[in-house]
């Protein structure tokens, strides 16, 4: 065990450690619709329609392999948006999912599933310019999960990783329409939201040392 960083090396791989909790992350990429633009000048930035929400959150019944066809999921975590006329906040918020549809699947990783999902998503938002405000956003997604439970590990001569993970993974893609509140400036939203949640992971990323070259 103690030969196989000098073995990576020697084929050419860095070996990079790496941990990870488990969490879900997702990004949304819209526009606004509606609520009439700020003057640029009041948030020091350019004026655009486009709308960019960033979030990063905790799930945890994503952690137990026996919810895989739970009818409910809740979540919290940190949210930044890149709203129109460069207006820029960021805080916390709280989710909470409606699965209408559910179907069970098995794959190589183990237990799985479809999922229609419906949301309801509340937003504490701060703006370093005219202070704290706060939104919401509903949508629905279709999204593809399964549970991991050890080893992970994929590698070759272009690199790859050698990994345990505990939890589930999933991919959604969908709609949010949202809302968005700050002092003297309000607007809605329509984006197209993509998620991904990962499980808790620990061990070793191959990077191929070319790439630092």
């Amino acid at each position: 065990m103690r030969a196989l960083p000098l073995l990576l090396l020697v084929s050419g791989c860095l070996p990079l450690p790496f941990a990870v909790p488990p969490a879900e992350v997702s990004a949304s990429v819209g526009a606004r619709v509606a609520g009439a633009a700020p003057p640029p000048t009041n948030w020091a930035g350019v004026g655009t329609d486009a709308d960019t929400v960033v979030r990063a959150g905790l799930y945890p019944a994503g952690w137990n392999p026996d919810w895989m066809e739970r009818p409910i999921d809740l979540g919290a975590g940190y949210v930044a948006e890149f709203g129109p006329s460069g207006a820029f906040t960021h805080g916390g918020y709280g989710e909470f999912r409606f699965h209408p549809w559910v179907q069970e699947r098995y794959d190589t990783n183990g237990p799985g599933a479809w999922r229609v999902v419906l949301h309801l998503t509340g937003d504490v938002l701060y703006s370093p310019v005219v202070g704290t405000g706060g939104g919401g956003s509903v949508g629905v997604s279709f999204e593809g999960a399964s549970f991991v439970d050890g080893d992970v590990s994929q590698a070759n001569a272009d690199g790859g990783l050698i990994a345990v993970a505990y939890g589930e993974v999933s991919y959604a893609a969908g709609l949010d329409f949202s809302y968005r509140y700050l002092p003297g400036y309000s607007w809605f939203g329509l984006q197209v939201r993509f998620r991904f949640r990962m499980p808790a992971a620990a061990g070793v990323l191959l990077v191929p040392i070319w790439e630092f070259l």
